[in-house]
Protein backbone atom coordinates (compact mmCIF):
# COMPACT_ATOMS: atom_id res chain seq x y z
CA UNK A 1 0.00 0.00 0.00
CA UNK A 2 1.48 3.42 -0.74
CA UNK A 3 0.67 6.53 -0.82
CA UNK A 4 0.41 8.81 -4.13
CA UNK A 5 3.23 11.11 -3.62
CA UNK A 6 5.87 10.47 -6.06
CA UNK A 7 9.36 10.80 -3.74
CA UNK A 8 12.17 8.91 -2.91
CA UNK A 9 9.66 6.34 -1.29
CA UNK A 10 8.12 5.47 -4.70
CA UNK A 11 10.98 4.86 -5.99
CA UNK A 12 12.38 2.51 -3.74
CA UNK A 13 8.88 0.58 -3.74
CA UNK A 14 9.13 0.48 -7.53
CA UNK A 15 12.86 -0.96 -7.53
CA UNK A 16 11.22 -3.44 -4.39
CA UNK A 17 8.45 -4.60 -6.70
CA UNK A 18 10.79 -5.29 -10.16
CA UNK A 19 13.12 -7.45 -8.26
CA UNK A 20 10.72 -9.64 -6.33
CA UNK A 21 11.14 -13.20 -7.08
CA UNK A 22 7.73 -13.76 -8.94
CA UNK A 23 7.43 -17.56 -8.42
CA UNK A 24 6.99 -16.69 -4.76
CA UNK A 25 5.37 -13.40 -4.57
CA UNK A 26 2.16 -11.81 -6.20
CA UNK A 27 2.41 -8.27 -5.34
CA UNK A 28 -0.84 -5.45 -5.67
CA UNK A 29 -0.42 -2.16 -4.71
CA UNK A 30 -3.53 0.17 -3.21
CA UNK A 31 -2.97 3.51 -3.69
CA UNK A 32 -4.34 6.66 -4.77
CA UNK A 33 -4.35 7.60 -8.46
CA UNK A 34 -1.21 9.43 -9.90
CA UNK A 35 1.85 9.50 -11.23
CA UNK A 36 3.20 6.21 -8.97
CA UNK A 37 0.21 4.23 -9.88
CA UNK A 38 0.66 5.10 -13.37
CA UNK A 39 4.17 4.03 -13.94
CA UNK A 40 3.22 0.68 -11.76
CA UNK A 41 0.91 -0.46 -13.92
CA UNK A 42 3.17 0.38 -16.73
CA UNK A 43 5.44 -2.02 -15.80
CA UNK A 44 2.46 -4.34 -15.21
CA UNK A 45 1.64 -4.41 -11.24
CA UNK A 46 -2.21 -4.51 -10.31
CA UNK A 47 -2.73 -1.39 -8.94
CA UNK A 48 -6.16 -1.24 -6.95
CA UNK A 49 -7.22 3.04 -6.39
CA UNK A 50 -8.66 4.24 -3.51
CA UNK A 51 -9.73 7.88 -3.02
CA UNK A 52 -6.76 8.88 -0.69
CA UNK A 53 -4.69 7.25 2.31
CA UNK A 54 -4.41 8.92 5.67
CA UNK A 55 -1.01 9.57 7.17
CA UNK A 56 0.13 10.40 10.61
CA UNK A 57 4.07 10.96 11.67
CA UNK A 58 6.38 13.79 12.79
CA UNK A 59 9.34 13.61 11.26
CA UNK A 60 12.99 15.19 12.68
CA UNK A 61 12.80 18.74 11.10
CA UNK A 62 9.13 18.75 10.27
CA UNK A 63 8.11 17.82 13.80
CA UNK A 64 3.79 18.43 13.83
CA UNK A 65 3.64 21.48 16.07
CA UNK A 66 2.96 24.64 15.12
CA UNK A 67 1.31 25.47 11.87
CA UNK A 68 1.99 22.31 10.76
CA UNK A 69 -0.74 20.85 13.08
CA UNK A 70 -2.63 22.28 10.07
CA UNK A 71 -1.92 18.68 8.42
CA UNK A 72 -3.82 17.37 10.90
CA UNK A 73 -6.99 18.17 9.22
CA UNK A 74 -6.03 16.80 5.95
CA UNK A 75 -5.13 13.44 7.78
CA UNK A 76 -8.91 13.42 9.34
CA UNK A 77 -10.14 14.13 5.78
CA UNK A 78 -8.62 10.58 4.27
CA UNK A 79 -9.79 9.10 7.40
CA UNK A 80 -13.16 8.59 5.34
CA UNK A 81 -11.29 6.05 2.84
CA UNK A 82 -11.12 3.55 5.24
CA UNK A 83 -14.15 1.57 3.81
CA UNK A 84 -12.47 1.82 0.52
CA UNK A 85 -8.77 0.52 1.94
CA UNK A 86 -10.48 -2.56 3.62
CA UNK A 87 -12.71 -3.38 0.67
CA UNK A 88 -9.40 -3.38 -1.47
CA UNK A 89 -7.71 -5.42 0.74
CA UNK A 90 -10.59 -7.63 1.38
CA UNK A 91 -10.93 -8.29 -2.80
CA UNK A 92 -7.32 -8.95 -2.86
CA UNK A 93 -6.73 -11.45 -0.09
CA UNK A 94 -2.77 -11.07 0.68
CA UNK A 95 -1.46 -13.24 2.80
CA UNK A 96 1.23 -9.86 3.51
CA UNK A 97 -0.16 -6.04 3.53
CA UNK A 98 2.91 -4.16 3.39
CA UNK A 99 2.78 -0.35 4.24
CA UNK A 100 5.34 1.81 2.65
CA UNK A 101 5.03 4.85 5.25
CA UNK A 102 5.96 4.84 8.72
CA UNK A 103 2.25 7.21 8.72
CA UNK A 104 0.17 4.81 7.48
CA UNK A 105 -1.75 4.03 10.90
CA UNK A 106 -5.09 3.80 9.96
CA UNK A 107 -4.38 1.01 7.02
CA UNK A 108 -2.28 -0.41 9.81
CA UNK A 109 -5.56 -1.28 12.16
CA UNK A 110 -7.81 -1.98 8.96
CA UNK A 111 -5.37 -4.29 7.49
CA UNK A 112 -4.88 -6.46 10.85
CA UNK A 113 -8.72 -6.72 10.61
CA UNK A 114 -9.06 -8.34 7.35
CA UNK A 115 -6.47 -11.18 9.28
CA UNK A 116 -3.48 -10.69 6.99
CA UNK A 117 0.13 -10.29 8.25
CA UNK A 118 1.15 -6.96 8.30
CA UNK A 119 4.61 -5.07 7.36
CA UNK A 120 5.53 -1.85 7.67
CA UNK A 121 8.42 0.58 6.11
CA UNK A 122 9.99 3.12 8.15
CA UNK A 123 11.21 5.75 5.33
CA UNK A 124 12.09 8.92 7.68
CA UNK A 125 13.62 9.59 11.00
CA UNK A 126 10.97 9.75 13.94
CA UNK A 127 10.86 13.03 15.95
CA UNK A 128 10.05 12.95 19.38
CA UNK A 129 7.44 15.35 19.59
CA UNK A 130 4.38 15.67 19.98
CA UNK A 131 4.39 12.83 23.28
CA UNK A 132 1.34 12.28 22.60
CA UNK A 133 1.92 11.34 18.63
CA UNK A 134 4.62 9.11 19.38
CA UNK A 135 2.88 7.07 22.44
CA UNK A 136 -0.30 6.52 20.08
CA UNK A 137 1.91 5.66 16.96
CA UNK A 138 4.12 3.14 19.07
CA UNK A 139 0.68 1.49 20.19
CA UNK A 140 -1.00 1.54 17.31
CA UNK A 141 2.18 -0.32 15.41
CA UNK A 142 2.94 -2.31 18.67
CA UNK A 143 -1.02 -3.65 18.43
CA UNK A 144 -1.45 -3.78 14.54
CA UNK A 145 1.89 -4.43 13.10
CA UNK A 146 4.13 -7.85 13.04
CA UNK A 147 7.15 -6.72 11.08
CA UNK A 148 8.79 -2.85 11.13
CA UNK A 149 11.47 -2.54 7.87
CA UNK A 150 13.88 0.56 8.72
CA UNK A 151 15.58 1.95 5.61
CA UNK A 152 18.86 2.74 8.09
CA UNK A 153 20.35 2.67 11.49
CA UNK A 154 19.43 6.04 11.68
CA UNK A 155 15.39 5.45 11.43
CA UNK A 156 16.27 2.29 13.25
CA UNK A 157 17.52 4.63 16.39
CA UNK A 158 14.18 6.73 16.20
CA UNK A 159 11.52 4.03 16.27
CA UNK A 160 12.63 3.71 19.82
CA UNK A 161 11.55 0.17 21.47
CA UNK A 162 10.41 -2.07 18.55
CA UNK A 163 12.61 -5.08 18.31
CA UNK A 164 10.78 -6.10 15.51
CA UNK A 165 12.27 -3.46 13.50
CA UNK A 166 14.63 -4.44 11.08
CA UNK A 167 16.90 -2.59 8.90
CA UNK A 168 16.82 -3.35 5.16
CA UNK A 169 18.78 -0.59 2.83
CA UNK A 170 16.81 0.71 0.08
CA UNK A 171 17.27 -0.99 -3.45
CA UNK A 172 18.93 0.75 -6.25
CA UNK A 173 18.92 -0.33 -9.76
CA UNK A 174 21.83 0.39 -11.70
CA UNK A 175 24.51 -1.05 -10.02
CA UNK A 176 27.74 -0.58 -12.42
CA UNK A 177 31.23 -2.11 -12.02
CA UNK A 178 34.01 -1.67 -10.30
CA UNK A 179 35.86 -1.11 -13.58
CA UNK A 180 33.49 1.34 -14.68
CA UNK A 181 33.62 3.02 -11.37
CA UNK A 182 36.80 3.09 -11.11
CA UNK A 183 37.34 4.88 -14.76
CA UNK A 184 35.06 7.59 -13.76
CA UNK A 185 36.52 8.55 -10.35
CA UNK A 186 39.87 8.55 -12.43
CA UNK A 187 38.33 10.85 -14.63
CA UNK A 188 36.45 12.88 -12.03
CA UNK A 189 39.88 13.19 -10.11
CA UNK A 190 42.00 13.92 -13.03
CA UNK A 191 43.98 17.27 -12.95
CA UNK A 192 42.55 19.68 -14.59
CA UNK A 193 39.82 17.59 -15.97
CA UNK A 194 37.44 20.22 -16.22
CA UNK A 195 39.98 23.36 -15.87
CA UNK A 196 38.62 25.04 -19.48
CA UNK A 197 38.45 28.72 -20.14
CA UNK A 198 35.58 30.03 -22.00
CA UNK A 199 36.56 28.43 -25.29
CA UNK A 200 36.57 25.03 -23.89
CA UNK A 201 40.89 24.84 -24.44
CA UNK A 202 41.77 23.19 -20.56
CA UNK A 203 44.36 26.04 -18.92
CA UNK A 204 46.80 24.20 -17.38
CA UNK A 205 47.06 27.35 -14.79
CA UNK A 206 43.80 27.05 -13.32
CA UNK A 207 42.06 25.38 -10.94
CA UNK A 208 39.97 22.29 -11.97
CA UNK A 209 36.28 22.69 -11.79
CA UNK A 210 34.39 20.76 -9.07
CA UNK A 211 30.63 19.87 -8.96
CA UNK A 212 29.01 19.69 -5.73
CA UNK A 213 24.94 18.85 -6.87
CA UNK A 214 22.40 18.89 -4.52
CA UNK A 215 19.93 16.45 -5.47
CA UNK A 216 16.36 16.14 -3.83
CA UNK A 217 13.41 18.16 -2.92
CA UNK A 218 13.35 22.09 -2.49
CA UNK A 219 12.40 22.24 0.93
CA UNK A 220 13.64 24.69 4.07
CA UNK A 221 13.93 21.26 6.23
CA UNK A 222 16.33 19.78 3.32
CA UNK A 223 19.02 22.50 4.21
CA UNK A 224 18.73 24.03 1.17
CA UNK A 225 19.07 27.50 2.95
CA UNK A 226 21.95 26.09 4.63
CA UNK A 227 23.71 24.94 1.25
CA UNK A 228 23.17 28.60 -0.21
CA UNK A 229 24.49 30.06 2.37
CA UNK A 230 27.48 27.97 2.32
CA UNK A 231 27.90 28.88 -1.28
CA UNK A 232 27.69 32.21 -0.65
CA UNK A 233 30.87 32.05 1.60
CA UNK A 234 32.39 30.19 -1.33
CA UNK A 235 31.50 32.83 -3.77
CA UNK A 236 35.11 33.43 -4.32
CA UNK A 237 35.82 29.88 -5.35
CA UNK A 238 35.03 29.63 -8.76
CA UNK A 239 36.22 26.61 -9.53
CA UNK A 240 33.70 24.92 -7.00
CA UNK A 241 30.30 24.89 -9.00
CA UNK A 242 26.85 24.20 -7.13
CA UNK A 243 24.47 22.27 -9.24
CA UNK A 244 20.74 21.93 -7.13
CA UNK A 245 18.32 19.49 -8.43
CA UNK A 246 15.26 19.73 -7.09
CA UNK A 247 11.93 20.98 -7.15
CA UNK A 248 8.96 22.42 -5.02
CA UNK A 249 6.77 19.59 -3.42
CA UNK A 250 3.75 21.20 -5.29
CA UNK A 251 3.45 22.31 -9.16
CA UNK A 252 3.62 26.24 -10.12
CA UNK A 253 -0.06 26.40 -10.68
CA UNK A 254 -0.59 24.96 -7.22
CA UNK A 255 1.46 28.10 -5.82
CA UNK A 256 -0.36 30.20 -8.07
CA UNK A 257 -3.93 29.38 -7.06
CA UNK A 258 -5.42 31.02 -3.70
CA UNK A 259 -5.12 28.10 -1.44
CA UNK A 260 -1.34 27.94 -2.48
CA UNK A 261 -0.73 31.46 -2.00
CA UNK A 262 -2.70 30.73 1.48
CA UNK A 263 -0.75 28.23 2.29
CA UNK A 264 2.73 30.50 1.28
CA UNK A 265 1.59 33.52 3.58
CA UNK A 266 1.03 30.87 6.55
CA UNK A 267 4.12 29.25 5.99
CA UNK A 268 2.31 25.98 5.75
CA UNK A 269 4.08 24.95 1.72
CA UNK A 270 6.50 28.07 0.81
CA UNK A 271 7.24 28.52 -2.64
CA UNK A 272 10.88 27.22 -2.11
CA UNK A 273 11.29 27.67 -6.06
CA UNK A 274 10.99 30.86 -6.28
CA UNK A 275 12.31 32.08 -3.10
CA UNK A 276 15.41 30.15 -4.26
CA UNK A 277 15.96 31.84 -8.04
CA UNK A 278 15.44 35.13 -5.82
CA UNK A 279 18.20 34.46 -3.54
CA UNK A 280 20.73 33.35 -5.89
CA UNK A 281 20.48 36.43 -8.07
CA UNK A 282 20.84 38.83 -5.57
CA UNK A 283 23.28 37.01 -3.93
CA UNK A 284 25.65 37.27 -7.13
CA UNK A 285 25.48 33.50 -7.46
CA UNK A 286 24.89 33.13 -10.75
CA UNK A 287 28.45 32.37 -12.00
CA UNK A 288 28.86 29.50 -9.07
CA UNK A 289 25.02 28.04 -8.22
CA UNK A 290 22.74 26.94 -11.72
CA UNK A 291 19.54 25.46 -10.65
CA UNK A 292 18.37 22.51 -13.00
CA UNK A 293 14.95 21.64 -11.51
CA UNK A 294 13.69 17.79 -11.28
CA UNK A 295 16.01 15.40 -12.91
CA UNK A 296 14.34 12.25 -13.61
CA UNK A 297 17.51 9.86 -14.13
CA UNK A 298 20.00 10.99 -11.82
CA UNK A 299 23.01 9.26 -13.50
CA UNK A 300 24.28 11.35 -16.05
CA UNK A 301 24.11 14.25 -13.22
CA UNK A 302 25.95 12.04 -10.60
CA UNK A 303 28.93 10.98 -13.09
CA UNK A 304 29.59 14.06 -14.23
CA UNK A 305 29.73 15.09 -10.32
CA UNK A 306 32.26 14.92 -7.85
CA UNK A 307 30.30 15.65 -4.97
CA UNK A 308 27.33 14.94 -3.36
CA UNK A 309 25.46 17.19 -0.20
CA UNK A 310 22.65 16.42 1.45
CA UNK A 311 22.29 19.13 4.32
CA UNK A 312 18.65 17.44 5.44
CA UNK A 313 17.60 18.37 8.91
CA UNK A 314 15.76 14.99 8.81
CA UNK A 315 19.05 13.37 10.65
CA UNK A 316 19.23 11.04 8.33
CA UNK A 317 20.49 10.24 5.07
CA UNK A 318 18.51 10.60 2.07
CA UNK A 319 18.28 7.99 -1.30
CA UNK A 320 20.16 10.37 -3.10
CA UNK A 321 23.20 9.86 -0.80
CA UNK A 322 22.80 5.82 -1.83
CA UNK A 323 22.63 6.47 -5.77
CA UNK A 324 25.69 9.05 -5.61
CA UNK A 325 27.82 6.27 -3.90
CA UNK A 326 26.48 3.93 -6.44
CA UNK A 327 28.27 6.32 -9.23
CA UNK A 328 31.70 6.86 -6.86
CA UNK A 329 30.48 10.16 -5.37
CA UNK A 330 31.10 10.78 -1.99
CA UNK A 331 28.83 12.74 0.04
CA UNK A 332 28.66 16.02 2.81
CA UNK A 333 25.96 14.57 4.56
CA UNK A 334 24.18 16.06 7.92
CA UNK A 335 24.03 14.33 10.96
CA UNK A 336 22.92 14.66 14.22
CA UNK A 337 22.97 11.48 15.59
CA UNK A 338 25.65 10.23 13.70
CA UNK A 339 24.37 6.71 13.33
CA UNK A 340 27.50 5.81 10.67
CA UNK A 341 26.00 3.24 8.56
CA UNK A 342 25.15 4.82 5.25
CA UNK A 343 28.19 7.29 5.64
CA UNK A 344 30.79 6.43 7.28
CA UNK A 345 32.68 9.59 8.42
CA UNK A 346 35.97 9.65 6.60
CA UNK A 347 35.62 6.01 5.05
CA UNK A 348 32.90 6.63 2.21
CA UNK A 349 31.90 10.57 3.21
CA UNK A 350 31.99 13.27 5.34
CA UNK A 351 29.61 14.11 8.06
CA UNK A 352 28.49 17.26 9.76
CA UNK A 353 26.59 19.33 11.96
CA UNK A 354 22.56 20.45 10.55
CA UNK A 355 21.97 23.98 10.28
CA UNK A 356 25.78 24.33 10.51
CA UNK A 357 26.53 26.90 6.98
CA UNK A 358 30.11 27.30 8.13
CA UNK A 359 30.97 23.46 8.75
CA UNK A 360 29.25 23.00 5.52
CA UNK A 361 31.28 25.15 3.50
CA UNK A 362 34.28 23.60 5.17
CA UNK A 363 34.19 20.10 3.85
CA UNK A 364 32.83 20.96 0.69
CA UNK A 365 36.30 22.96 0.53
CA UNK A 366 38.02 20.47 1.91
CA UNK A 367 37.28 17.59 -0.72
CA UNK A 368 37.31 20.17 -3.44
CA UNK A 369 40.84 20.38 -2.61
CA UNK A 370 41.69 16.89 -2.50
CA UNK A 371 41.21 14.95 -5.23
CA UNK A 372 42.46 11.52 -4.06
CA UNK A 373 40.56 11.73 -0.90
CA UNK A 374 37.00 12.49 -3.18
CA UNK A 375 38.33 9.38 -5.18
CA UNK A 376 38.97 7.46 -2.17
CA UNK A 377 35.95 8.19 -0.17
CA UNK A 378 33.80 7.38 -3.47
CA UNK A 379 35.49 4.15 -3.82
CA UNK A 380 34.70 2.96 -0.36
CA UNK A 381 31.28 4.70 -0.99
CA UNK A 382 30.19 2.34 -3.73
CA UNK A 383 31.85 -0.86 -2.67
CA UNK A 384 29.53 -0.60 0.26
CA UNK A 385 26.26 0.95 -1.23
CA UNK A 386 26.33 -2.63 -3.76
CA UNK A 387 26.96 -4.81 -1.09
CA UNK A 388 24.14 -2.79 0.83
CA UNK A 389 21.69 -1.80 -1.93
CA UNK A 390 21.70 -4.52 -4.62
CA UNK A 391 18.20 -5.52 -5.50
CA UNK A 392 17.85 -8.89 -5.48
CA UNK A 393 19.33 -8.83 -1.91
CA UNK A 394 17.41 -6.36 -0.50
CA UNK A 395 13.85 -8.13 -2.43
CA UNK A 396 14.86 -11.72 -1.15
CA UNK A 397 15.85 -10.13 2.54
CA UNK A 398 11.83 -8.37 2.34
CA UNK A 399 10.44 -12.04 0.99
CA UNK A 400 12.10 -13.48 4.18
CA UNK A 401 10.40 -10.84 6.34
CA UNK A 402 7.09 -11.64 4.75
CA UNK A 403 7.42 -15.47 5.37
CA UNK A 404 8.58 -14.29 9.31
CA UNK A 405 5.49 -12.06 9.56
CA UNK A 406 3.17 -14.70 8.36
CA UNK A 407 4.88 -17.28 10.84
CA UNK A 408 4.38 -14.99 13.15
CA UNK A 409 0.63 -14.07 12.90
CA UNK A 410 0.41 -18.32 13.34
CA UNK A 411 -0.62 -18.50 9.55
CA UNK A 412 1.92 -20.84 8.29
CA UNK A 413 0.58 -19.94 4.68
CA UNK A 414 2.45 -21.79 2.32
CA UNK A 415 1.05 -19.91 -0.75
CA UNK A 416 2.81 -17.09 -2.51
CA UNK A 417 2.60 -14.22 -0.18
CA UNK A 418 0.75 -11.57 -1.86
CA UNK A 419 1.61 -7.94 -0.38
CA UNK A 420 -0.72 -5.41 -1.03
Amino acid sequence: MHTAAPDGSSASLQHLIANLPLDEVEPFVVSPDGPVADALRRSGVTVLTVGGVSMLHSIVGMPLRGRRLIELGRTLVNLRHGPALRKAIEHVRPDVVHLNERGMLQAAVVARRTGAAVVMHARSVADPRPAWLVHSSRRIIARNVDRVIAIDGSVRRSLGPMAAADVVYNPLAGVRTGARIGADAAARSAPGSRATATTGVPDPGARPVVRVVYLTGLAPAKGIWDLVAAAERLCERKDIRFVIAGTNGRSPAFHRSLPGRLAQVTGLIPDVESALRRRVASSGLGDTVELVGHVEDPGPLLRSSDILVFPSHHDGPGRSVIEAAIEGVPSVVALRHRIEDVVVDGETGLIVPPRDPVALAAAITRLADDSALRACLGAAARTAAAERSDPKVVARRVVEIYREALLSRGTGSTRRPTPS
